[in-house]
């Protein structure tokens, strides 16, 4: 390799193919890292799913137990310290995504709070016409959204109703 101001350069077509070689192993030993990272990300995700502290002690303990020993092996089989970062990227993805989701959630609180009060108004006066309901919805000055937004909640309420959705 020759130097040239302080950066090297590949002299010759070998030296090159052997630069692109280190790079492509280079870059297989990270997918590999990363894979290795997320199999233990998958293991501690997916099994709390299966944890639920309403059940009863005993399937709740098992069903902690098994969890805790299926992340044991991915642990011990699957992270080390070339995949450690790879994971805490992922713990730090799922985080925010989770954050996100829940600001989310949040925002939308009030207008689902008012869809669920146009709903109970709809169970307590069912509508032969939803048209005419989203009009009688809005005279009444029930809830302060536009006549559009009344009649898609109208339209599906009747959507949910007609499935037997309570």
């Amino acid at each position: 390799m020759k130097t040239s101001g302080g950066r090297g350069t590949l002299e010759t077509e070998s030296d090159m193919e052997l630069f692109e070689a280190m790079q492509r192993l280079a870059q297989r030993l990270r997918d590999t890292e990363k894979k290795r990272a997320t199999v233990v990300f998958n293991a501690f995700i997916e099994g709390s799913e299966f944890v639920d502290i309403d059940d009863d002690p005993v399937s709740a303990w098992h069903a902690a137990n098994e969890w805790k020993e299926n992340l044991d092996r991915a642990i011990e089989t699957s992270l080390d310290h070339k995949s450690m970062p790879h994971f805490v990227a992922l713990v730090a993805e799922h985080h925010y995504k989770a954050q996100q989701a829940a600001r989310a959630h949040s925002a939308h609180a009030e207008n689902r709070a008012m869809k669920q009060e146009v709903f109970n108004w709809l169970d307590a006066n069912p509508p032969k016409v939803l048209d005419a309901a989203a009009d009688a919805i809005r005279e009444k000055k029930l809830v302060p959204v536009t006549w559009r937004t009344v009649r898609d909640w109208v339209g599906e309420w009747k959507k949910l109703r007609s499935t037997g959705t309570p």
